[in-house]
């Protein structure tokens, strides 16, 4: 889920190295107006469409968060250092094509704001790909675009909104009117307050960051994270760190899913070390076990809500693959509400 950050984050480095610093001279969102005649995306997820043709994603993965303070620090260090206070971030359907939405500066609260190709106060910067010649990596230019957050229930932690916006293309001077919604859409206040997980996971001369004391980031994906399209992933992991790296944990169990017991089917419970190498800056993976037999009854799926896109659960058990941390065990593993 990351990839489209660092890119976004890469792409807005470029732009401030030519705009400078922050602007304030923005229209104030009031100024706004958004026309959109397009149908509402089902609850949770989001509808794009081009040029009045919906564009067809393979992954409907939405989602929208909010940071500031100490959880803006560690995820959007470069904004916080140039003056902003928060991010609001509209990420959808975050893979090899995506569109993201970014605001800075702002409350999480219905409102209308204008889009723009760069990042300033009470601005939407709008970053996309849906294909080699539409995709913001190019010289494109947002001619003009507003965005409206129509709902917001920090409670249930969904937020809706439209928007729509007119992209130009220098190089074969062509334009295209791109307009979308998101319904219901899952959004995290932070770390703490997105979806989380808890388990005790520890192995042979070896110590996990993982604890059933703490809770940590996860997610659900009925796609199967990318691996099986007949498979539900639930994954979690850890903070990353500079000296300790982080730890993901990820489980596969074959859908449809329904209340009851699962298995979990050989090569399906991953655990997975990686280690900060300073001489690259990055997060390198340092090892990894898997199951190499079936796990019988490994997941108890208590709650699946289909409407509210959330499913709840526990889990618990060995993952044996003959590697010198073998085997490496799973306990008290749980997930109350966690967002697909």
């Amino acid at each position: 889920m990351k990839r489209t950050v660092a890119i976004f984050s890469v792409i807005t480095a470029l732009i401030y190295g030519v705009l400078g610093c922050k602007d304030t001279s923005v229209s104030a969102p009031g100024d706004q107006t958004v026309i959109y005649n397009h149908p509402l995306a089902q609850a949770g997820l989001s509808a794009i469409f081009i040029d009045g043709v919906q564009f067809p994603f393979n992954d409907n993965f939405d989602y929208a968060e909010y940071y500031q303070g100490q959880a803006m620090k560690d995820e959007y260090s470069y904004y916080l250092d140039r003056g902003f206070h928060s991010v609001l971030n509209f990420d959808l359907n975050a893979d090899s094509v995506y569109l993201s939405l970014m605001l800075l500066d702002v409350d999480v609260k219905t409102g209308v704001y204008p889009i723009s190709d760069s990042a300033f106060a009470g601005v939407a910067q709008i970053s996309y790909r849906f294909n080699d010649s539409l995709t913001n990596i190019l010289v494109q230019k947002t001619l003009s675009g507003s965005l409206q957050i129509t709902k917001v229930d920090t409670l249930a932690k969904r937020i809706s909104g439209i928007f729509t916006c007119m992209i130009y293309t220098p190089l074969t001077k062509t334009q295209h009117l791109m307009e979308g919604s998101f319904t219901d859409l899952y959004f995290r206040l932070g770390e703490a307050g997105g979806q989380v997980m808890t388990a005790d996971i520890a192995g042979t001369n070896w110590t996990s960051g993982f604890s059933s004391a703490k809770l940590f980031d996860g997610f659900g994906n009925i796609n199967g994270q990318g691996r099986s399209s007949e498979h539900f992933a639930i994954v979690m992991r850890t903070d990353e760190s500079k000296t300790d790296g982080y730890e993901s944990f990820s489980m596969l169990i074959r859908k449809p899913i329904h209340p009851g017991t699962f298995d979990i089917e050989p090569g399906f419970a991953i655990y997975s070390k990686y280690g900060f190498d300073s001489s690259s800056g990055k997060n390198e993976l340092a090892f990894a076990d898997t199951n190499r037999t079936l796990v019988p009854s490994a997941v108890v799926i208590s709650d699946f809500d289909t409407i509210r896109r959330r499913i709840s659960g526990t889990f618990m058990f060995n993952i044996e693959d003959g590697s010198s941390r073998s085997p490496v065990t799973v306990r008290n593993g749980k997930f109350t509400d966690l967002f697909y």
